[in-house]
């Protein structure tokens, strides 16, 4: 026997808990969940609402999918001093005043709920400004609420510009389901490309926040097709065909009122997933029934892994649509949902009927050096059953030489193989007891540099500086397309002469000879530009003081055959200037570059620009009398440049100090010239891998001699066949 059982009541009764009221503020946050279920809900509310002020452009600003960022900017009517404070307050609105006026509701909102919504959990602001106004506004709101300092006055232009921030802060079940950034970007950046493809009267741009490009910027156009090129590109646009229905026009008698202004896909359109945006009197919404009904239509039209693009804006009569029947506005009734359905259904089948005369299909393209295939009528005498003669068949292309086409093509193409590289001809002989400890010495350092091996710290960083934005410009502007291509996609060969810088490179079937210390040092000029005021610290071991390395620089510099002019004071003078100069500097080297320098002149550390790579350190005392000699500190834009090309000077690879540094240490021995060093070792495994990455090279390279092509494939074939 089985005994049900009712918990008693906190007053020991039998009659269950107690019915109570709750709180209003759990009841605000409880109603916010149901209408902002995620940040590309909260932005289709906040666009909708610029619509509804007769915005012209929308600007959108995302930040980390907009759980960090949701900002909203429109130059649309603004919002009136007096209504600030009823802003965000729920079931406050200006679309209707009683509940008959929803039947006749032509705007996008109506309840009043979404700003209040985003108010409970997230913090939100808003800045607006009127036409007739003197200044913008600024006000910021919490649990529906105005700010106790209200609105205060500030510069802006006419709209109203809405941030939302912390999505979510306070509901953690609610933030921790949300997807990841990228997921949430690619949402809200979806329902902005379906605005923007029905709005074509209105500029539509989104963002992400830091990035100067916009992912998505659309402006006015005349035509629809237009708008959907601009937003998914001419392979969409081209294939599209219009649909157009109105039953007042048509000499078909209906019950209901409808016009359709659609463009569907036909037969040659390929995707292989299905786009289907739909509005109703102007609202995106969804109707799973008419989006079956298309789908059913395209499987007998289009192959099986083929899905369609369709977009539909139907109107209907006010009157005839209820558009409060869900949370989000995301679903709508209408009247005559299946007999509207029927017809659409009908219309679209009688457009891809009529279209599907003809096909496109893509066919991939025999490369140069390929073989012919057989001729039709070889592949009818096969199946006939004659024999193939060796003239007939195709030959399986089964080795290397015969995949790259031929002789004059066949390269080396994997930098790992050491039977290609440089070095695997300048080592000496040796037993096979040391060969296979080089093998294995060689193998850990591999495995070493690949559990090692980091990409370098905020990829996306991107400094807000304007000098330093117009810096990035320049190197972008003056960067040689060609020159481009050989550094991304080279193979390293190695080293001709390391302590001079020159090394080899195989781009393709070409051979470059290039100066590995003039490519390191742009590299660096070009990644201090991009770090700018970004850059991690790496410690010196000791600290030095300023003046005795500036002391060291000009004893080097100044030695018997450069004379000293005695008119500047002495070295010491000098070299206490420039500590002088470098401590007032300081706090500005320690913000922008990483170059810390405490209060008694003492250099501390440099920044780490490269991970798992070092500044030669017998360049330091050079270093800092270049921070005070070739520095141009008068103006923003000429000091930063210096600076960077100072740092670039300082860490570009030098081969020259491996024999100072290995007669330095005791008991160490100088490498001989056949062997790697350490050094062009870090080179080799470092230093050039990140040129692929990050260097743009200027177009002096290509005919100062910084870059030079000493061999190609194809030329050496030639000379070979005259012979």
């Amino acid at each position: 026997e089985i005994r049900m059982t009712t918990p008693s009541a906190p007053d020991g009764g039998a009659s269950g808990q107690r019915i109570r009221r709750l709180p209003i503020d759990v009841v605000n946050r409880v109603a916010a969940g149901e209408v902002i279920h995620r940040p590309s809900n909260a932005l289709k509310e906040l666009v909708e609402n610029a619509l509804d002020a007769g915005a012209r452009t929308i600007n959108v600003v995302v930040k980390e999918g907009g759980n960090k960022l949701l900002q909203v900017q429109d130059d649309g009517r603004g919002v009136d001093e007096s209504d600030l404070p009823l802003l965000c307050e729920r079931h406050a609105t200006s679309k209707i005043v009683n509940f008959e006026d929803l039947s006749q509701c032509s705007t996008f909102g109506f309840r009043g709920e979404a700003l209040a919504s985003m108010s409970y959990v997230s913090h939100l602001s808003c800045t607006t400004m009127t036409a007739n106004a003197s200044h913008a506004l600024r006000a910021t709101y919490v649990d529906g609420k105005m700010d106790e300092e209200g609105a205060k006055p500030c510069a802006g232009v006419q709209g109203t510009t809405i941030s939302v921030e912390n999505l979510f802060y306070n509901v953690i079940t609610r933030r921790k389901a949300l997807k990841g950034a990228s997921e949430e970007y690619s949402k809200v950046l979806e329902v902005m490309q379906r605005y923007a493809a029905l709005r074509t009267d209105v500029s539509f741009t989104c963002r992400k926040h830091g990035e100067s490009r916009a992912t998505l910027h659309t402006p006015i156009v005349d035509t629809r097709i237009e708008r959907l090129q601009s937003i998914y590109g001419p392979s969409v646009a081209r294939d599209l065909k219009p649909i157009v229905i109105d039953t007042e026009l048509s000499k078909k008698k209906f019950d209901f009122k409808l016009n359709v202004d659609g463009l569907v896909s036909g037969g040659n359109y390929h995707s292989k997933k299905t786009t289907f945006i739909l509005f109703i009197n102007s609202r995106l919404v969804e109707c799973p029934p008419l989006k079956r009904a298309c789908e059913g239509v395209y499987a007998a039209i289009l192959p099986k892994s083929e899905k369609p693009f369709v977009f539909m804006h139907l109107r209907l009569p006010l009157e005839a649509v209820d558009v409060n029947v869900h949370p989000t506005k995301q679903e709508v009734h209408f009247l005559h949902q299946d007999a509207i359905i029927e017809l659409l259904q009908s219309k679209l089948e009688k457009l891809l009927l009529a279209s599907n005369s003809t096909r496109t299909f893509t066919v991939q393209t025999l490369l140069p050096g390929a073989e012919n295939l057989r001729s039709a009528a070889n592949a009818a005498d096969d199946e006939d059953g004659q024999e193939n003669t060796p003239s007939t068949q195709s030959k399986v292309k089964s080795t290397q030489r015969e995949k790259a086409g031929g002789d004059h093509k066949l390269v080396r193409t994997d930098a790992n193989l050491a039977a290609g590289s440089l070095d695997a001809y300048l080592k000496r002989a040796m037993n096979s007891e040391g060969r296979e400890h080089e093998k294995i010495e060689e193998v850990r350092r591999t495995v070493r540099e690949r559990r090692g091996r980091r990409i370098e710290p905020d990829e996306d960083y991107v400094c807000e500086l304007t000098s330093i934005q117009e810096l990035n410009a320049e190197v972008a502007a003056r960067a040689h397309r060609d020159l481009s291509d050989v550094i991304r996609q080279h193979t390293l060969v190695g080293a001709v002469d390391a302590r001079k810088g020159v090394w080899l490179l195989q781009h393709q079937t070409k051979l470059f000879m290039v100066n590995a210390s003039k490519l390191s040092e742009e590299l660096f000029y070009q990644l201090t530009l991009k770090n700018f005021s970004n850059f991690r610290y790496q410690a010196l071991q000791e600290p030095v003081p300023l003046s005795q390395l500036a002391l060291l620089a000009l004893e080097e510099k100044f030695d018997e055959t450069l004379s000293w002019d005695d008119s500047d004071g002495s070295k010491e003078d000098v070299a206490r200037r420039v500590s002088e100069l470098l401590c007032e500097k300081a706090e500005m080297l320690k913000e922008y570059l990483g170059v810390y320098i405490d209060a008694e002149g003492r250099l501390l550390g440099v920044p780490n620009m490269l991970a798992g790579y070092t500044p030669e350190i017998g360049k330091l005392p050079e270093f800092v009398l270049a921070l005070a000699e070739n520095v141009d500190w008068s103006t923003e834009r000429a000091c930063f440049q210096t600076l960077a090309r100072v740092l670039g000077h300082f860490y570009a690879v030098d081969c020259s100090y491996d024999e100072i540094n290995a007669s330095a240490d005791e008991g160490a021995q100088i490498t001989p010239a056949d062997e790697e060093t350490e050094t062009q070792r870090v080179i080799r495994l470092v230093v050039f891998p990140a040129m692929k990455r990050n260097l743009l090279p200027p177009r002096d390279y290509a005919t100062d001699g910084t870059v030079i092509q000493i061999a190609c494939l194809e030329q050496l074939y030639k000379v070979f066949e005259r012979c």
